[in-house]
């Protein structure tokens, strides 16, 4: 019993003592906030006092900086041969300035500063096409107490691209962004990488381009400016058109307007919607060109081969057009035209006639009796002929004279029929 009591009091003990102390504990955790927030301020005056957005970081050593490219979405723009990176630019070097002893300030191994107020490098796009710096908003720093800075802010650059459209639309094209410092040399700027541009997981794909790869490198250049050297960062992106929508727009109409030239050849000679068709397959092939030109980048030093296709394909469907003008004039010629030359004769009705397989005018009859057409007239032959009525009198002199009459008309009639039937064979 006396054991029981002994631990009761023991018990009783302890816990008024805790008890005790409880309240000044939380106010000890509150006055620990308090000196953390006094610290921060602290290291930020620090940091504030001691830093100097006009002086290099390291006025004996150069200055390396390490670069790397996150890319989020690329643009194309064939005329104004622009290509857009649209992402973020990252950006760590070490700054002696603004280090510190992280025990001075409550064990405050990292804090977070506005670029505007510490010395940033003046990393540009050499090869820019529009603004050079676009304005970006006011992005922290991330400093750690050993100096180490990381500058990571959102960029939308865009550069010059030579674009190579020789084989529109299955070209391949290589464009390039060229950064480095503006003012610092060599001597006193060092770039360097760690990764390859970098395709976030967030990465929207293009409906016409698709990236085959992308690499970085560093090099070394001169200039005729200047005699030092300077350090640029180099990332080079390589991409592939898709054929999808192009093949759609270009390629297949390309295709149909060859296919249907024979045909306009297959419509009859005398047939006027011949030259209907061409004269549409060359409004076709115009609208394809005029199409294919809005593609193309201004001041394009050599044509596209599918341009080119699209101009022989116009001259040829143009020829096409003229030439069934010239077979109809030829086919319509009435029998008032001279007789065909005998030169014409011979290539046409002769030599060409049997090249393209229409045969000869030779008639081979099949039967004792049958119409045979000669001259535009049919004539009844038959094995046992009747003489024709025999006619005597005074009116013997004008029936003679009206037969010449008719055998001299029927020969006129039957000429012009031959030579309307020469230039329609020709035809």
């Amino acid at each position: 019993m006396a054991i029981s009591r002994q631990r009761i009091f023991i018990f009783s003990a302890v816990f008024l003592f805790v008890l005790q102390f409880f309240p000044q504990g939380a106010l000890s955790n509150g006055k620990s906030d308090t000196a953390s927030s006094a610290s921060r301020g602290r290291l930020i005056k620090h940091l504030l006092e001691t830093s100097n957005t006009l002086v290099l970081p390291d006025a004996n050593a150069a200055v390396n900086v390490t670069l790397d490219l996150y890319v989020n979405n690329i643009q194309m723009d064939e005329q104004e041969r622009k290509f857009t990176v649209d992402g973020y630019f990252s950006q760590k070097w070490t700054d002696v300035s603004l280090s510190w002893n992280a025990s001075d300030y409550d064990n405050m191994e990292d804090i977070r500063l506005p670029a505007k107020y510490i010395w940033t490098p003046d990393i540009i796009l050499y090869n820019y096409r529009g603004v050079r710096n676009p304005p970006t908003l006011d992005i922290n720093v991330y400093l750690k107490s050993s100096g180490e800075v990381t500058y990571i802010p959102p960029v939308t650059h865009s550069a010059v691209c030579a674009f190579d459209m020789s084989k529109f639309p299955f070209d391949i094209q290589t464009c390039k962004l060229s950064y480095g410092s503006w003012v610092y040399d060599a001597s006193i700027m060092n770039l360097t990488s760690k990764f390859r541009p970098i395709i976030e997981d967030g990465y929207v794909p293009n409906e016409k381009w698709e990236i085959v790869s992308a690499t970085s490198e560093i090099q070394v250049q001169s200039y005729s400016c200047c005699i030092q050297s300077y350090v640029t960062y180099v990332v080079t992106f390589v991409l592939r058109r898709h054929l999808g929508y192009s093949g759609q727009v270009l390629i297949v109409p390309a295709i149909i307007i060859a296919a249907l030239i024979p045909f306009m050849f297959l419509l009859p000679s005398e047939s006027k919607e011949r030259i209907t068709l061409g004269i549409a397959l060359v409004v076709i092939s115009v609208i394809q060109i005029n199409v294919i030109s809005n593609w193309l980048a201004k001041s394009q030093a050599g044509n596209p081969v599918i341009l080119t296709y699209h101009v022989l394909t116009l001259i040829l469907v143009a020829l096409s057009v003229i030439l069934s003008i010239f077979i109809l004039n030829i086919y319509n010629r009435g029998p008032r035209r001279k007789k065909m030359p005998q030169i014409l004769r011979t290539i046409f009705l002769k030599g060409l006639r049997k090249l393209v397989c229409l045969g000869d005018d030779t008639y081979h009859p099949t039967d004792e009796q049958e119409t045979m057409s000669m001259r535009g007239k049919d004539v009844v032959v038959g094995v046992n002929d009747e003489k024709p009525p025999q006619t005597s009198g005074g009116n013997m002199d004008e029936i003679n004279k009206h037969m010449q009459s008719l055998a001299q008309r029927d020969s006129v009639l039957d000429a012009r029929q031959e030579v309307l039937a020469e230039w329609q064979q020709m035809a």
